[in-house]
């Protein structure tokens, strides 16, 4: 259970993080009400990702490794921005790439999520890891 909610967690910051990124570097939307509303909820995401992941870090049971966490970031930012893409570039047509195609945008988003996978412990197996325990666990089961 510790590990799916810093899973999730790690999904949410990199959708949440990815977005805010995403949204200042390289999008140019004109109607300023819709990027309200877009960095609203890229903040959202953040806050419910740092919300959960402080939740998770004082439970018991097993994390994912360092590693694995950050393939999770990747892969929701990838997942984040490709379903954005989708709807706002393609089946709403609110707004479009500033300086290369939409296209270019929805596979750069589609590989960030299979680099983000790749980079886990291997693609679709979850953590083999062993169990990590606090410093006082630790100590209780050395001395």
């Amino acid at each position: 259970m510790r590990y799916e909610r810093a899973r999730n967690a790690a999904l949410l910051l990199g959708a949440g993080l990815g977005g805010s990124l995403v949204g200042y570097a390289l999008h140019q939307i004109d109607d300023r009400h819709q990027m309200l509303w877009f960095h609203v909820a890229t903040w959202l995401l953040t806050l419910g990702g740092v919300g959960l992941l402080w939740s998770t870090m004082r439970g018991a049971g097993r994390l994912p490794s360092t590693r694995s966490f950050c393939g999770y970031l990747l892969a929701g930012w990838g997942a984040f921005n490709l379903v954005e893409g989708i709807l706002n570039h393609h089946l709403l047509g609110l707004h479009h790439m500033r300086d290369l195609p939409d296209w270019v945008y929805l596979l750069f988003s589609a590989g960030v999520i299979v680099g983000g996978l790749a980079l886990r412990d291997g693609l679709g197996r979850p953590d083999i890891e062993r169990e990590r325990r606090s410093g006082v666990d630790r100590r209780s089961v050395i001395g």
